[in-house]
């Protein structure tokens, strides 16, 4: 890929992207996931991409839970997460979490949002570090964007497996796995 073409192509008013410009955090996410993502076909990357783009605020580096594109503190603490999460469940923003999977750390860190202790061991796999451990290192960016291209590989292989015994069965619902 001609990676200056493509940065070019990003910064085009008409992209519906960034509009004209890119900021150097958001270069670095994105040149952190094109590494990552070498050999990936260009729907698979441009799919990263555009999920890294969302689960970011746009920014392409990656973030805790609750941080927005508009907070000002883009690190707050654990505990501030923690409390954010607990505000917003009681208040009843969160009616798809039927039990808060953030009170033990496991919120949502990264380019992709990792949550539950068991994709945080999941991702530990992936990437050869004890994220159950040391959550904080899935804010890590090599980290972090190998976790969004493996996570993703593995997601659609899973898929294509799932898809194929569907076929194979005759089922026609569909379920996601997490993580």
């Amino acid at each position: 890929m001609n990676k200056a073409k493509f940065f070019e192509a990003l910064r085009m008013r008409d992209s519906g992207v960034f509009g004209t410009s890119l900021s150097a955090g958001q270069v670095e996410g994105t040149e952190a996931l094109l590494r990552a993502g070498d050999g990936l076909s260009v729907p698979h990357m441009a799919h990263v991409l555009a999920e890294v783009y969302h689960e970011t605020g746009h920014g392409m580096l990656p973030v805790k839970e609750t941080v927005f594109p508009y907070s000002k503190n883009k690190n707050p603490s654990d505990g501030t997460v923690i409390a954010r999460l607990d505000h917003a469940w009681a208040r009843g923003k969160l009616p798809w979490v039927k039990t808060p999977y953030w009170r033990d750390g496991m919120f949502g860190r990264g380019q992709i949002q990792i949550t539950h202790e068991y994709n945080y061991r999941k991702a530990s796999a992936l990437v050869g570090a004890d994220l159950v451990r040391e959550p904080w290192r899935a804010l890590a960016l090599p980290i972090s964007a190998k976790i969004a291209v493996d996570g993703s590989r593995l997601a659609c292989s899973q898929a294509r497996s799932f898809l194929t015994m569907t076929a194979r069965t005759g089922l026609t619902t569909i379920t996601p796995a997490p993580l």
